[in-house]
């Protein structure tokens, strides 16, 4: 070998490569080189815009998520679709939520913890956890007397706060004349 041939630096360049080389290089990268790329060079933003994969992966990291095992029954064009339209639905403010106007449970008071409203009004302990926006988790209302949850003792100034995880409900009562 000749010494010059030892000396010249090599070069790369990622865009004098065929698109069908570019694309798997590209989805080696992670999110952040991504952008950077789409941001920087109009060639790359084009390219990364055409193509289904890497704009499910931008769109995948954007909704936080990870992708789970390939299936054939979904195609990566289904997946960016679901995808676009939860970011769409997001976006839009469309959430299918059962909106509270005004005050529902009247001047009583209320309770919000771990999405959850709960309320203890003349004797019935109301709770209510809207529909999880794109969970498929349902809405739940929950309406008992405290007579058939076991605790008719409890006075009037009592309160209650939820964990549905954790199945538990905790009442407090404030006792008169008491810190």
């Amino acid at each position: 070998m000749k010494a010059s041939a030892l000396s010249s630096p090599t070069s790369f360049c990622l865009l004098q490569l065929p698109h069908d080389v570019q694309l798997p290089i590209l989805l080696a990268f992670g999110i952040r080189e991504l952008v950077i790329c789409r941001q920087m060079c109009r060639s790359l933003a084009q390219l990364i815009d055409d193509d289904v994969s890497v704009r499910y992966k931008i769109e995948l990291a954007r909704a936080g998520r990870t992708d789970g095992t390939p299936s054939a029954a979904v195609t990566v064009v289904d997946r960016l679709a679901a995808l676009l339209k939860h970011r769409a639905r997001c976006c839009a403010g469309d959430h299918p939520l059962e909106r509270l106007h005004g005050n529902p449970f009247g001047s009583r008071s209320t309770f919000a913890t771990n999405g959850l409203v709960t309320t203890v009004a003349e004797g019935v302990v109301h709770l209510w956890r809207p529909a999880g926006t794109g969970t498929g988790i349902g809405e739940l209302t929950f309406a008992h007397s405290m007579q058939q949850l076991g605790l008719a003792g409890v006075g009037g100034t009592s309160s209650c706060v939820g964990d549905v995880a954790q199945d538990l409900l905790v009442f407090t009562e404030k006792i008169m004349g008491t810190p």
